[in-house]
């Protein structure tokens, strides 16, 4: 009978030595935050927005139509004005859309922009002197002029510190 060869043995590698309360103790957990609480939190700040939320509409945004018929103190056929201390400013659409506008303040001239606006509307508060305050001015749009313009005439006489400042009815 043959005997058989002795195996050979390989080094081992080499180990780290674990020590014997590590090597059998229980395997230590993992600790995660409980997120039930956060949740919870999460929901009520939500509940309380959406409570004292307020829903309206944006400023900025003034909801209005012009009249459609007669201004005050303006002649209804649409001729003059009845009182010396009252003009017109008419608003005539420029363009193919509207897109601009042209101002034309009754004896006093036509303006192009908004600055020329202002400064022939302040040379005619000049022009009345202490009565300015009672001098009112009248905007009067015609054809399909864009709202837009209206307020910006209307600011403009404001600026212009007019204090009784009136729309008239669009032709």
């Amino acid at each position: 009978m043959a005997v058989p060869a002795a195996k050979k043995l390989e080094p081992a590698e080499p180990r780290e030595h674990v020590s014997w309360r590590k090597h059998t103790a229980p395997p230590r957990p993992k600790y995660t935050p409980n997120l039930t609480p956060l949740i919870d939190v999460l929901f009520v700040l939500l509940l309380f927005f959406l409570l004292i939320a307020r829903f309206h509409q944006p400023e900025g945004l003034l909801p209005g139509s012009l009249p459609q018929t007669g201004g005050m103190g303006v002649n209804p056929t649409g001729g003059s004005v009845v009182d010396p201390l009252q003009f017109v400013v008419t608003l005539n659409p420029v363009g193919s859309h509207g897109e601009s506008v042209s101002y034309d303040i009754e004896r006093a001239g036509t303006a192009k922009d908004p600055k020329q606006l202002f400064e022939k509307l302040n040379a005619k508060r000049a022009a009345y002197g202490l009565d300015a305050e009672k001098v009112q001015v009248v905007i009067r749009p015609t054809g399909d002029v864009r709202w837009e313009f209206v307020v910006e005439t209307f600011s403009q006489a404001r600026r212009a510190s007019f204090k009784n400042v009136a729309l008239s009815a669009s032709d």
